[in-house]
């Protein structure tokens, strides 16, 4: 895991295809943080099948609760639309994108970010 830059939480890959396959622990956001890695949230499974909607809730939930006390470095936290993404065997293109507005919103009421962060990150800058 040391050479690891991006941890992508497949919350398509645990039991039923709705859950993380492994537990978020603070000991171990801890440990990747530490040594410089980022954690990314893919959106598009959720937007693309909504029995997926309530597993990514529930893995930033995880994630913002495992990064709570980590202080220092700062978990680095990415909110993406993730790989090219299908819905039943099409490619769902624009489908399965965002506007940044929609994504501040995620990072504000999911993740907890206060809004100038939320903002910030889905803005110029991110």
């Amino acid at each position: 895991a040391a050479a690891a830059d991006v941890f992508i939480l497949d919350y398509t890959a645990g039991r039923g295809g709705i859950q993380l396959p492994h537990r978020m622990r603070s000991a171990d956001v801890r440990a990747a943080t530490e040594r410089g890695a980022a954690f990314e949230i893919p959106y598009a499974p959720a937007i693309l099948d909504p029995a997926r909607r309530k597993a990514m809730v529930r893995t930033a939930v995880e994630l913002r609760n495992a990064c709570a006390s980590v202080r220092s470095p700062r978990p680095r936290i990415v909110l993406s639309s993730g790989t090219r993404r299908t819905s039943g065997g099409v490619d769902a293109g624009p489908m399965a994108l965002r506007t940044p507005g929609d994504m501040a919103n995620v990072m504000k009421v999911v993740l907890g970010f206060d809004d100038r962060v939320a903002f910030g990150a889905a803005g110029e800058a991110a």
